[in-house]
């Protein structure tokens, strides 16, 4: 239970950017996403434009065009029957290397945020913790050699 509020703290923190790498972690989740989002709709576009008129193609209509792409990009792949013309099979496989470029950047950004408030939360617990002052050799003689 303990580690699911936790989640949900982190999440809510994400949300609102209450650090720096969290601020920088919404930016970037959001710029892929938004990326993404324009990706699929005008590979879609495309897909239908090169596959519609193929009499052994399983892509009829932009929803079939966005579903096959949809599911290309999440890199799950889907039912539906590979593109069959040569520009389809192009933009199927642009779309692939697109998708799992995202899927690494993707874990690479959460990295660098764990990295990161790895890094804030040891400053922080540095910060809290009372800072003993630092005695000199001759000092630390001296009180070994009182009583």
């Amino acid at each position: 239970m303990h580690a699911l509020r936790r989640i949900l703290d982190d999440i809510r923190a994400l949300v609102r950017a209450s650090s720096m790498p969290h601020s920088h972690l919404r930016d970037r989740l959001g710029a892929a996403l938004t990326l993404t989002f324009v990706v699929d709709i005008v590979a879609s576009g495309l897909l239908l434009l090169l596959e519609r008129s193929h009499p052994q193609t399983d892509i009829h209509t932009f929803w079939d065009a966005l579903f096959f792409t949809t599911s290309q990009l999440t890199t799950l792949s889907s039912a539906m029957a590979n593109p069959v013309t040569m520009g389809g099979k192009v933009l199927c496989l642009l779309i692939d290397i697109y998708a799992i470029t995202v899927v690494a950047t993707v874990a690479g950004m959460f990295g660098a945020f764990f990295s990161h408030r790895s890094i804030d939360i040891a400053r922080a617990s540095q910060q809290a913790a009372p800072v003993e002052p630092i005695r000199s050799q001759a000092d630390a003689g001296q009180h070994a050699a009182e009583p």
